[in-house]
């Protein structure tokens, strides 16, 4: 079953990586909490650091 774009105006990339045990349970039990999948917790939450260190990269 293949998933909806995640933005239809744009491409999307896979990046993937690995987590301790307990901050992967950690992350598990709060989009379970929340009612959304993973990928949406970590997309969102990545969303709102990037946001708050706006212009910090040069």
């Amino acid at each position: 079953m293949a998933q909806k774009p995640l933005d239809e105006n744009g491409p999307s990339k896979f990046i993937g990586f690995r987590l301790i045990e307990d901050m992967a349970d950690s992350v598990d039990e709060l989009a379970s909490v929340m009612s959304v999948t993973r990928s949406v917790l970590i997309r969102d939450a990545i969303s709102e650091y990037l946001a708050a260190h706006q212009g910090v990269a040069a």
